[in-house]
C-alpha cells in the first residue's frame, strides 16, 4: 500500500525525533513526541507531559491527525499560511529550524513551501 503524504511527514517526524527501541516515544508508543493534549485513546501523560498511549497505531494515528489538522486548516495553532519551517519551529520546542529542514528534505520540498501548498500535494 503506497504511504500518503502524511504517513511520509510522519516518517520524517518519528526519524527526527528518534523513535527507536527503548526510547522514550517508544516506550510511550508515541512516535511523533506528541504532547498530551486529551488525544483519542491517550491514557495520560509521562512526567515530561508526552502522551502515552496503550499501542504503537494508537500513537501512530494521534500522529497521523495532526499531521492532517496541520496541513488542512483545522489547526488553530498552524495557519496554512506557514510555511513547513514555520510549523515545526512551533511543534518543537528545540532544533526548530532544523527539524522544518529535516522534514522538507525527507519529503523533497522546499523548507519555505506553505502548508496550504502542501496540503494540495495530499490530494
Amino acid at each position: 500500500m503506497p504511504k500518503t503524504l502524511y504517513d511520509n511527514i510522519a516518517q520524517a517526524i518519528m526519524r527526527f525525533e528518534g523513535y527507536f527501541q527503548g526510547s522514550l516515544s517508544y516506550k510511550n508508543n508515541n512516535p511523533g513526541n506528541l504532547k498530551f493534549a486529551g488525544q483519542s485513546n491517550a491514557t495520560g501523560q509521562d512526567a515530561n507531559g508526552f502522551a502515552i498511549f496503550p499501542t504503537f497505531q494508537d500513537g501512530y494515528n494521534a500522529l497521523i491527525n495532526q499531521v492532517r489538522h496541520m496541513l488542512n486548516g483545522t489547526s488553530s495553532l498552524y495557519p496554512q499560511s506557514m510555511t513547513l519551517v514555520e510549523a515545526f519551529n512551533r511543534y518543537s520546542t528545540t532544533s526548530q529550524d532544523v527539524y522544518g529542514n529535516f522534514v522538507a528534505q525527507q519529503l523533497g520540498v522546499d523548507p519555505n513551501i506553505t502548508l496550504a501548498q502542501l496540503n494540495s500535494m495530499a490530494v
